[in-house]
C-alpha cells in the first residue's frame, strides 16, 4: 500500500474549476494533499487561515511525503501592518529562498497564510536576477565580489554571525547567505576558490566541506543607487508636505535601511508584484472555508492601523492599497487558478473523504485503569495503528510508557515503511499534533498529544518556562 492508493482525491483540471473536499478530520487534509501531490505533476499552493495552520501542514506534508517532493514555506513577516520594526533576518532569508526556488518547482507544495499572500512584493527580476552560485574552482576577485555582495544588500562586518553578512580576512571570505542554515568560509588561492567549508558562527570553527554556495539577495527589495534615487523621487511625490530633513528620507539617502522600511517597498520599484506572479499557471490553489473572511478581516485591520497612524509627520504612511491586495483583488487573482477548498459545510458536487476524528484516547492517571480507552480502541481496531512521537527521545519514552500498560509497539522509519510493512501497532517520529482515523483502509494515526492531552507547542512553552526558572535560581 502507498500514499497514492489512500483517499483517492479528485483534482480540478481546468482554471475555472473549483472542487470542495469535505470530511477531512485531524491530519486528513495533509494526507489527502500528500496523495494528490504524488498523483499529480503540479504545484499545490496551500493557503491557510493563519500561521499556525501553515506550520502544521508543512510538518504533516513532510511526514507523509518523506522528502519525495519539495515542500516550500513562504513565512509571514510576523509584524502588524505599518509596524516600525523589521522582520527577523531568518524570516527574510526563508522568504527569499522560497521566491528564488519557486520558478524551478513544478511539483510539490507551497504553504502560505492568507495574510502573507495579500502582501505586495518586489518584481520577480529583483530576486531572480540577483541570485547566483559560487563554486569551488571559480574565479573570485575580492574587490569585484565585495561590490557585488554590497549591491544586493550584504553587509561587510569584522565577524560573521547572522544572515546577510560577509567578512574578508586576507585570502579568506566568510559569508552567511540568505536562505542558508549555516554560514560558509571561502578559502582562496590567488583568485581561485580553493575550498568552501561551513563553519560555526559561535565558535568560528570550520566544519564540513561543500562544493557550492547559492546566494540570494539580502533584502526583499532593491537597495541600489538607482532604487534609492527612485525612492527619493517617489517619497517626494507621495508625501509633498514632508520636510526634506525627514529622518526616514535622510537615512535611505545615506544608504541606511531604517527599521520598518519594508512598508515602503513600493517606493523602491517601478511596479510591485505579488506571490501569484511567481507561480506557474498550472498551480492548484488549496484554500479553507475561512479564506474570504480572513482576507476581509486583515484588510480592514490594515485600513484601521493606517487611519490611526497616517498623521505622523515623521513617518508618513503609504495607503493600504499600495501595500496589500484587497479581498476583491485577491479573489480576482485566485480565479486564474484551479482551486480546491476544504469546506465541511458543502456536500453537493464535492469529494467526501472517510477521515474520522479519533475518540478520546488520553491516558488518564485519574482513572483506575489509566490506559483503558486506548487499550479498548486497540482491541476493537480492525486495521493498522501508528503512534507518532515528537522526537527520538520522546519515542523511546512513549515506548516504555506503553510497555507498562502491556501495549507493545515496534519502531518504523517513516510513514512509507509503515504502509509497506505489516507492523502494528508501530511507532515513528514526526512533529505532529493531529492524528486521524481512516475507515477504508482502516488505519489510525495516534499522536503523542492525543495520549497526553498536551500539544507540542504547549510542551515547548512549558520547557522554556522551566528552563527560564532554573536560570533565575
Amino acid at each position: 500500500m502507498t500514499n497514492t492508493t489512500l483517499l483517492s482525491p479528485k483534482i480540478p483540471q481546468t482554471k475555472d474549476q473549483t472542487l470542495a473536499w469535505t470530511g477531512l478530520a485531524g491530519c486528513g487534509d495533509s494526507l489527502a494533499l500528500a496523495t494528490a501531490i504524488q498523483n499529480e505533476n503540479r504545484l499545490f499552493v496551500v493557503v491557510t487561515p493563519d500561521n499556525q495552520t501553515a506550520l502544521r501542514l508543512e510538518h504533516e506534508l513532510a511526514f507523509f511525503l518523506n522528502e519525495e517532493h519539495p515542500i516550500l514555506h513562504f513565512p509571514d513577516w510576523e509584524t502588524l501592518p505599518y509596524d516600525v520594526f523589521s522582520p527577523l533576518s531568518e524570516i527574510i532569508s526563508e522568504r527569499l529562498k522560497t521566491l528564488a526556488l519557486l520558478p524551478q518547482v513544478k511539483r510539490g507544495a507551497l504553504v502560505v497564510s492568507v495574510t502573507t499572500l495579500m502582501h505586495r512584493l518586489a518584481p520577480r527580476e529583483h530576486v531572480l536576477a540577483n541570485s547566483f552560485a559560487i563554486k569551488v574552482g571559480d574565479d573570485f576577485n575580492l574587490e569585484l565580489n565585495r561590490i557585488k555582495l554590497e549591491s544586493v544588500g550584504y553587509q561587510c562586518v569584522s565577524q560573521v554571525y547572522q544572515h546577510g553578512e560577509f567578512a574578508v580576512r586576507g585570502s579568506i571570505v566568510d559569508m552567511f547567505p540568505m536562505g542558508s542554515k549555516v554560514p560558509y568560509r571561502i578559502e582562496l588561492f590567488d583568485e581561485e576558490i580553493e575550498s568552501i567549508r561551513t563553519f560555526d558562527p559561535e565558535t568560528q570553527r570550520s566544519l564540513g566541506l561543500c562544493n557550492e554556495i547559492q546566494l540570494f539577495p539580502a533584502r526583499e527589495f532593491p537597495f541600489t543607487d538607482e532604487s534609492i534615487k527612485h525612492f527619493r523621487q517617489a517619497f517626494r511625490e507621495y508625501f509633498p508636505e514632508t520636510s526634506p530633513k525627514n529622518v526616514l528620507y535622510v537615512d535611505v539617502t545615506k544608504g541606511i535601511t531604517p527599521s520598518g522600511i519594508e512598508y515602503y517597498l513600493p517606493l523602491f520599484v517601478e511596479q510591485t508584484a505579488t506571490l501569484f506572479d511567481y507561480l506557474p499557471a498550472s498551480a492548484v490553489l488549496v484554500t479553507s472555508e475561512a479564506f474570504n473572511t480572513t482576507a476581509l478581516a486583515f484588510y480592514a485591520e490594515a485600513e484601521d492601523r493606517y487611519q490611526q497612524r497616517k498623521y505622523d509627520v515623521d513617518r508618513p504612511l503609504l495607503a493600504p492599497e499600495l501595500l496589500f491586495l484587497s479581498a476583491e483583488e485577491l479573489a480576482g487573482r485566485t480565479a486564474n487558478f484551479a482551486r480546491i477548498t476544504f469546506d465541511n459545510s458543502t456536500k453537493l458536487g464535492s469529494k467526501v473523504f472517510n477521515c474520522l476524528t479519533l475518540p478520546d484516547l488520553t491516558i488518564d492517571a485519574k482513572l483506575s485503569e489509566p490506559p483503558q480507552r486506548l487499550q479498548q480502541f486497540i482491541k476493537e481496531s480492525l486495521g493498522k495503528i501508528l503512534f507518532v512521537a515528537e522526537s527520538a527521545g520522546r519515542r523511546e519514552a512513549l515506548i516504555d510508557k506503553l510497555r507498562q500498560y502491556k501495549i507493545t509497539v515496534k519502531p518504523v522509519d517513516n510513514w512509507q515503511a509503515f504502509l509497506a510493512g505489516d507492523t502494528s501497532p508501530a511507532i515513528t517520529v514526526a512533529p505532529m499534533d493531529h492524528g486521524v482515523w481512516l475507515e477504508n483502509p482502516p488505519i489510525a494515526i495516534i499522536t503523542e498529544s492525543l495520549l497526553s492531552g498536551e500539544k507540542i507547542q504547549q510542551r515547548r512553552r512549558r520547557r522554556r518556562s522551566a528552563a527560564h526558572e532554573l536560570e533565575n535560581i
